[in-house]
């Protein structure tokens, strides 16, 4: 858990009588650990351990032979193809790194050699045998491979009229240009099998206007800085899915009811959880106000969640909203109810929540 802030302000229910009831709540930020998972939880097979990241886009790069790729109406550079594809792993290592899994995984992106063999080059998914010999020989429990990377461009230039002359004078171009970059990865177990497979495609478009279809075209913004960007966004989305990160979340906490939830609240906001869920359990065994209870039990869900007891949170928060039914407290269920969903996902996988 990292550092919580805490924001206070007083709640205001208006009944329907004319009346209204008014409760002091307390707000805090703090980073809970999470995860994107865009698939069912059980393709998410990482262990902890040590896996190989290896490059198949520089390996057939190498096997083809050539110095410039062909994409659409676009020539890339070789050696700027390459980058683009170390790019798209730097990216996921940047992610990798800033998760708490950053110590449980040992990344290696050297070169393989292996996969250069003609063989292999189009090999899709690579052959069981390879994946084997490839982690027995590195003392690697997986493969993080990725697989392919495809760049298309489409480029239109339409005349611009002179409406005011009629439709026979030109007075510039339009450029539009269209770039469609596509991703594949695939993580492999150690015995050769699929575990997990990520793909994406994107679509890029920019255009100018110029008096000549040259200043038109010149007025597109440059292309290697676009793909630049968009390699590096499609490395850090595959990383947003196998790697758990820190996310900022804001709860709430009562403040108000009796002198005790008040002298509870101050522990809080000083962080004393521990000082606060003993005075907020009290409250919920002796109190004879069901509010207070509510309120009581409400804070004790946050105080478990905070200290990372999903489903201890969860059986509180509904003691909750059993003494009184409320749209905070049924939120607040619903919430607990998706982090304990995915804290299943997470568990045996890439990142063990529990530290176990």
């Amino acid at each position: 858990m990292k550092s919580i802030r805490h924001i206070s302000f007083l709640c205001i229910t208006c009944l329907i009588i004319g009346l209204s009831s008014c409760s002091f709540i307390n707000q805090i930020q703090y980073e809970a650990v999470s995860i994107q998972v865009l698939s069912a939880p059980d393709s998410m097979a990482l262990h902890k351990g040590k896996y190989l990241v290896v490059n198949r886009v520089q390996a057939t790069l190498h096997n083809q032979g050539i110095d410039t790729v062909k994409a659409g109406e676009l020539k890339l550079n070789k050696d700027f193809y390459k980058y683009l594809s170390w790019e798209l792993i730097n990216s996921c290592l940047d992610v990798i790194e800033l998760s708490p899994i950053m110590d449980s995984i040992i990344l290696d992106t050297m070169p393989r050699k292996e996969l250069s063999s003609s063989s292999l080059s189009f090999a899709d998914p690579l052959p069981a045998d390879v994946i084997e010999d490839l982690c027995m020989v590195n003392g690697a429990n997986g493969i993080i491979s990725l697989e392919s990377m495809n760049i298309f461009d489409s480029l239109q230039l339409s005349p611009l009229y002179d409406t005011r002359m009629g439709d026979s004078i030109i007075w510039g171009y339009y450029a539009m240009e269209h770039i469609f970059p596509g991703v594949k990865w695939k993580v492999y177990g150690e015995n050769g099998e699929i575990i997990y497979q990520f793909a994406t495609k994107d679509t890029i478009m920019m255009d100018g206007v110029g008096t000549s279809k040259k200043e038109a075209i010149a007025k597109l913004y440059k292309e290697d800085e676009i793909l630049y960007e968009a390699m590096r966004r499609e490395g850090k989305a595959f990383g947003d899915n196998i790697a758990p990160n820190w996310l900022t979340v804001s709860r709430i906490y009562y403040s108000s009811g009796n002198k005790e939830m008040k002298n509870a609240a101050k522990l809080a906001s000083n962080e004393d959880w521990y000082g606060a869920a003993e005075i907020w359990r009290v409250q919920v065994e002796t109190s004879d106000d069901e509010t207070i209870k509510a309120k009581a039990s409400f804070n004790m869900a946050l105080a478990s969640e905070i200290m990372d007891q999903i489903h201890l949170a969860l059986y509180w928060v509904n003691k909750s909203y059993n003494f009184e039914k409320d749209d905070i407290t049924l939120q607040y269920i619903k919430i607990l109810r998706s982090r304990a969903v995915m804290r299943n996902r997470m568990r045996d996988s890439l990142f063990d929540p529990t530290g176990s």
